[in-house]
């Protein structure tokens, strides 16, 4: 039987380390912004040293942190694409939508398929009803998400935060 996650500990613990979240979740996107512009950024400055595109990424990050330690939603495709809604947003063709279309990864062949809404709900459901540990589910379903591309954009933002 899997294990249910200690909500109010994994709360306290994002809270305490928002920042370090938020920074080294940046660093995937080559954010060019150091740890203490990081920190101002989520207190809501702006800062004429940080590109704007980089402050828009950062801020995005912070709402979808605070949105899963907010409201602490339930693990489904819905949170997955409200989540992917909060990281992409003013970013991406659509966010917060499965994509419709084809795309590439930089620097590998892989072409991940055209997602459907249907299998993408049966995959994460045998994911979490399988009965592994919280820690292995959580990393399946973070690397999933981040090879299945689901989203336009923002997809290893999106899988990140997930529970």
């Amino acid at each position: 039987m899997t294990r249910q996650p200690d909500i109010q500990n994994n709360v306290g613990f994002v809270k305490a380390n928002l920042a370090d979240l938020i920074y080294s979740e940046a660093q995937f996107e080559d954010i060019q912004a150091s740890y203490g512009e990081v920190e101002e950024l989520i207190k809501g400055n702006t800062l004429h040293v940080v590109s704007d595109d980089d402050q828009l990424v950062v801020s995005n990050l912070r709402d979808a942190w605070n949105y899963v330690i907010s409201e602490v939603p339930d693990f489904n495709l819905s949170t997955i694409k409200k989540i992917n809604g909060l990281v992409a947003k003013d970013e991406s063709l659509e966010w917060g939508q499965l994509r419709t279309g084809s795309i590439q990864i930089g620097g590998v062949s892989y072409v991940p398929p055209v997602p459907d809404e249907e299998s993408v709900q049966h995959t994460l459901a045998n994911m979490v009803g399988k009965g592994s540990s919280i820690i292995d589910t959580a990393l399946e379903v973070m690397l999933y998400l981040m090879r299945s591309q689901l989203f336009w954009d923002g997809n290893k933002r999106t899988a990140i935060p997930i529970r």
